[in-house]
C-alpha cells in the first residue's frame, strides 16, 4: 500500500491508484464480498470471495459498503474513457481494502475508533463533491486551503450519515 507522511502521521494516498489508461475495465468478479449481520450488537461482518471472514464494527463497514455500491453503479455505465479511469480506481480501491482488512489484526476491527484507512481520502472527497481524477484532487485541496481545513483532517468518514 502507497502511504505519504503528513504531520499527523502516515495516510494512504490514494492518488497512486489513479491512472490515466484509456483501456476496458480490469477483469475482477463483480461481487469482492458478501455483508452478513451477526449476533454481535453493533458488528457486522464481511465474507471476501477468497472464503476469509472478517466481523467489523458497523461503523466501519458503512464505507466498504459504499464503496461497493460505487464499484457495481460505475461497472453498469455504458463504457467511455471517464469510466474506464474510474473503473481502474475503484476496482484498485478494493483491492487496497482487501489487502489493508487482510493485514489488520481482528480484534482492530472491532474497536469503534479503528476504519479503513485506504477508504479515508475517496470517503472525504466524496462527502465534498470532489471526483477522484488528479485534477479534482487540486480542486479538493484548493478548496481545503479556501476553508483553512488540513486535507482529509477536517472531519471523520465514521460520523458521516449521523446529524
Amino acid at each position: 500500500m502507497s502511504t505519504r507522511h503528513n504531520d499527523t502521521g502516515s495516510v494512504f494516498d490514494d492518488c497512486s491508484l489513479w491512472d490515466d489508461a484509456d483501456e476496458l475495465p480490469l477483469d475482477e468478479p463483480e461481487s469482492l464480498w458478501v455483508v452478513f449481520a451477526t449476533n454481535e450488537p453493533g458488528v457486522g461482518g464481511l465474507y471476501l470471495s477468497d472464503h476469509c471472514e472478517y466481523k467489523i464494527h458497523h461503523k466501519a463497514i458503512m464505507p466498504i459498503v459504499f464503496l461497493e455500491l460505487s464499484f457495481t453503479a460505475n461497472r453498469s455505465s455504458p463504457p467511455s474513457i471517464k469510466i474506464n479511469r474510474l473503473s481502474h480506481y475503484l476496482q484498485r480501491l478494493r483491492q487496497a481494502v482487501r489487502q489493508e482488512l487482510q493485514c489488520t489484526k481482528p480484534e482492530k476491527l472491532l474497536e469503534t475508533t479503528w476504519q479503513p484507512q485506504t477508504l479515508k481520502q475517496w470517503a472525504v472527497r466524496l462527502k465534498h463533491n470532489f471526483h477522484h481524477s488528479p485534477q479534482a484532487r487540486v480542486s479538493y485541496q484548493q478548496y481545503c486551503v479556501r476553508n483553512g481545513w488540513k486535507p482529509y483532517q477536517h472531519d471523520d468518514p465514521l460520523f458521516y450519515g449521523k446529524s
